[in-house]
């Protein structure tokens, strides 16, 4: 080693041993506040003892009465008793005589349907030919892996390579080779 290359590691200890032990920024991001939120939540519920009151809170409730619908009152979130002409609650409240609800009618349980696959419309292949394409304009090779055609000039077994290129046959010529995609139409 140089004597340049010793300096620079002893330098590079020294700073080391400086700044060992002191403490190290690190940037903040949400998840990281998020942690740290739930964390003080966590520490602050063993801490003030908030378990042990909840715990003692929920044995001094009082018992809630075993017929709800008996006792007058009626079941949150329920409508087995709601009679729509009246828009009140409980069994008979505004309904007229001889008047009788019909059973609500039971619909069969939701039946999820596979995903429907919406993909571009291929066009239609024709017989031995692939998939055919029809040139808009004049294209002149300009690499020996690449044909030319000419406007009107069908393109027979084409295969897309990527974005901006494909591969096919010229059916007049019967040359095969790369071309730009943007310069024919799918038929």
């Amino acid at each position: 080693m140089h004597d340049d290359d010793w300096e620079s590691v002893v330098q590079y200890h020294a700073d080391f041993e400086k700044l060992k032990g002191q403490k190290t920024s690190v940037a903040e991001d949400p998840e990281l506040a998020r942690i740290k939120h739930n964390t003080a939540i966590q520490s602050n519920i063993n801490y003030w003892g908030v378990r042990e009151q909840r715990t003692a809170m929920e044995e001094r409730r009082p018992e809630a009465p075993d017929d709800v619908q008996g006792s007058g009152r009626r079941q949150p979130g329920s409508i087995e008793n709601y009679d729509p002409m009246s828009q009140q609650y409980g069994s008979g409240i505004g309904v007229p005589t001889g008047f009788h609800h019909p059973e609500p009618v039971r619909q069969a349980p939701y039946q999820p349907q596979p995903p429907q696959s919406y993909s571009e419309p291929q066009p239609p292949k024709q017989a031995n030919k692939g998939m055919v394409c029809r040139a808009l304009y004049d294209y002149s090779a300009a690499d020996t892996d690449e044909v030319s055609f000419m406007d009107g000039d069908l393109i027979i077994q084409c295969h897309p390579i990527d974005a901006g290129w494909m591969e096919g046959t010229v059916e007049r010529t019967g040359k095969r080779g790369m071309l730009p995609s943007n310069y024919v139409e799918r038929i």
